[in-house]
């Protein structure tokens, strides 16, 4: 959340961050297990990542995992103060309760954003349409193979040069510091949020230039090759 939150505003300084809060206390942890379980077993497979009538010890498995990882949100500190509005909702109610409570606090926050609250018919419609709802597209991602012999050889991509990242560094914060006040804060809160790379390079020469110089490319490759082809240091030059 945290860096969703800064990303958005580092960009987009006026937009409204709106958390949908699916409270989880402890006291009812085991009732949010069972109920949020069936519910998504009731639909089976008509999951786009998931195969709950299929693969049910392994949905069971990551709904447990989603279970432990959660982490409470909390507005009055960081990272959740960043969200402008939070809306509590209960996991254990239905579906359609929780998004009428969601449409009419999204009203009263945002009064220009919904015209006008929907009727029951048009709330049940909605609900509805939304558990009849079948994908036609599927994460279709394949295991990753585990046998050595079906990796696939690495090829040379480029040839670089490093450069010393203090100063890489110095010369860039020199700029930044001699810039607006606006403009130094918006290289701190990069630098703060890690956006700015730690390492820095040259490239001398990449694979999408080898047919132009192709004598040049195979040298650079015999060196690589040499050196085992990793991603080690080959060489110093000043």
């Amino acid at each position: 959340r945290k860096q969703l939150i800064t990303d958005v505003k580092l960009q987009h300084a006026g937009a409204k961050l709106v958390c949908l809060n699916f409270r989880h206390d402890t006291e009812s942890m085991e009732k949010i297990r069972s109920v949020t379980q069936a519910r998504v077993l009731a639909r089976g497979d008509n999951h786009q990542t998931i195969r709950a009538a299929s693969e049910k010890g392994k949905f069971i498995g990551v709904m447990d995992g989603f279970i432990k990882r959660f982490e409470p949100c909390t507005p009055y500190a960081r990272p959740d103060d960043g969200f402008d509005v939070v809306i509590d909702l209960d996991p254990v109610v239905g579906s359609r309760q929780n998004l009428e409570t969601a449409v009419s606090r999204l009203k009263q926050h945002f009064p220009n954003l919904i015209e006008a609250i929907p009727s029951t018919k048009e709330y049940d419609a909605a609900i509805r349409n939304a558990l009849d709802y079948q994908p036609d597209i599927y994460d279709r991602t394949p295991a990753r193979a585990t046998d050595n012999n079906t990796k696939k050889k690495r090829k040379l991509e480029y040839m670089s040069v490093d450069v010393a990242s203090d100063k890489v560094n110095y010369v860039i914060q020199k700029a930044f510091s001699a810039s607006t006040s606006q403009t130094a804060r918006f290289y701190m809160q990069l630098k703060q949020t890690r956006r700015i790379q730690s390492r820095f390079h040259l490239t001398l020469m990449h694979r999408a230039s080898m047919d132009e110089y192709p004598d040049l490319w195979q040298r650079y490759m015999a060196a690589w090759e040499a050196a085992g082809g990793s991603e080690s240091q080959l060489g110093e030059c000043d």
